[in-house]
């Protein structure tokens, strides 16, 4: 759990959210649920402009800045997020697991951690939520032997790596799926 004072989260709400996009939250994966040139078809209700609602837990109404979702030539989805502090670009693999719908970004340069979040859309409100893996929980999954991983201390907290290939990590989120409650951001649709 990070605890930013008031005054400081404005400034540092951006950089929060890059942080956490890059590194996946706590938990980290070798595999992606599914690899790039696997990518599900990406639904169209997806893709286009999104602005901020939320941020970490606080409103972002008003924000500046805004998520660009397409799809590319290749299938996957591009992601374009631009803030007053930079821009971020990158392209992940879309899954639809069970009831999930699941992204995986895969790490820069080819060679680290893949990170995984789960998206939700509400259709009525027009928003899009973005939500990472718990690491508690899925620490707590790990040591009880439900998903292949490894448990690593940093800084005096547990965190998890899942090493589970492609298909045990489908086969744990059908089982497993409310492990994505690590809500991170809310979006709604811009207007056009």
């Amino acid at each position: 759990m990070v605890t930013i004072p008031f005054r400081a989260s404005a400034r540092l709400l951006p950089m929060l959210f890059v942080l956490v996009a890059i590194c996946g939250c706590a938990v980290t994966s070798t595999n992606p649920v599914t690899p790039l040139e696997g990518s599900d078809p990406i639904p169209d209700y997806l893709l286009g402009t999104w602005d901020y609602v939320e941020l970490a837990g606080l409103s972002a109404e008003g924000k500046e800045g805004e998520l660009d979702l397409t799809r590319s030539s290749d299938g996957t989805l591009d992601f374009v997020l631009r803030e007053q502090s930079g821009t971020v670009a990158g392209r992940a693999s879309f899954a639809i697991v069970g009831d999930l719908q699941i992204v995986s970004m895969p790490p820069e340069g080819g060679q680290g951690n893949w990170a995984i979040a789960a998206l939700s859309f509400d259709a009525t409100a027009q928003k899009l939520t973005l939500a990472f893996l718990s690491h508690r929980e899925v620490v707590e999954d790990i040591k009880q032997g439900s998903v292949q991983g490894e448990v690593f201390f940093f800084d005096d907290q547990e965190l998890a790596h899942l090493t589970a290939s492609s298909v045990q990590l489908r086969a744990y989120f059908v089982e497993h799926g409310d492990v994505f409650t690590d809500r991170i951001a809310v979006f709604r649709k811009s207007e056009p």
